[in-house]
């Protein structure tokens, strides 16, 4: 099964980098490459691939794949219209949340809750709703609100692996900087790194991670679709270092 499996997957690897095909065609395509392998010959094909990204040190091609290290997961992904972006919390002033569900599927998240608001029937983990007019609703309600910290995101981790494609963060922070909005950020995704230039330019910008275990056998049974630790770290020092 590797032998057959890993080439076409290195394939796709390498036309995802040079955005030859999206990253949602690249991870259905991966998944069905392997589907019809035992759960240790999948993972063998995975560690195959964060082999081949270890050796190019592609952190954005790390964070797009490392969704799939546990096998394919089943994911319904909608796009929607929002009705508002720009919401008030009890965190922080305002929350803006791109996405409704987050792929990360982390077994103590708090916004577990959101299904029964939102009638999901799916697991945790397995829908995202995308707001594909977030940063059309952002450039209205950003002048019509009282200037105050925004957080980013409150219900979803906002460089989740579907931002890849959808980039809904990154148009909301531009908004943000351009109108030099203080804005806290919160993920456990180095794709953060992808959007430094933005996070440069913001007057009044925090940026974390969140690290529960330094342990990564730990992390994947609580974190199973979440960034390696160390590939959170790595991007955690590259924006530290940043000028």
């Amino acid at each position: 099964m590797l032998s057959k499996a890993a080439p076409v997957a290195f394939l796709l690897l390498d036309m995802l980098a040079q955005h030859a095909v999206c990253t949602r065609c690249a991870q259905m395509a991966v998944t069905e490459v392997i589907a019809g392998g035992t759960p240790q010959q999948q993972k063998a094909v995975m560690n195959a691939l964060f082999e081949r990204i270890g050796q190019r040190n592609g952190q954005i091609e790390r964070f797009v794949l490392h969704s799939w290290a546990r096998g394919p997961m089943a994911l319904t992904v909608k796009e929607t219209r929002a009705k508002t972006i720009l919401s008030a919390s009890k965190v922080y002033p305002y929350v803006i949340n791109p996405y409704t569900g987050c792929q990360h599927a982390c077994s103590y998240c708090y916004a577990r809750f959101m299904k029964r608001v939102t009638g999901h029937k799916e697991p945790w983990g397995e829908f995202v709703d995308v707001k594909i007019n977030a940063a059309e609703l952002l450039r209205v309600e950003i002048n019509r609100k009282k200037m105050a910290r925004v957080w980013v995101s409150g219900v979803c981790d906002p460089y989740q692996p579907l931002e890849a494609q959808y980039r809904l963060t990154r148009q909301c922070l531009e908004i943000l900087a351009q109108n030099r909005w203080p804005v806290t950020i919160q993920t456990r995704s180095p794709l953060i790194v992808r959007d430094m230039d933005i996070l440069k330019e913001a007057t009044d910008l925090e940026a974390g991670f969140s690290v529960t275990t330094a342990d990564d056998t730990i992390r994947e049974l609580f974190e199973p679709h979440a960034p390696p630790i160390g590939a959170r770290l790595k991007a955690l020092d590259q924006l530290h270092q940043a000028p």
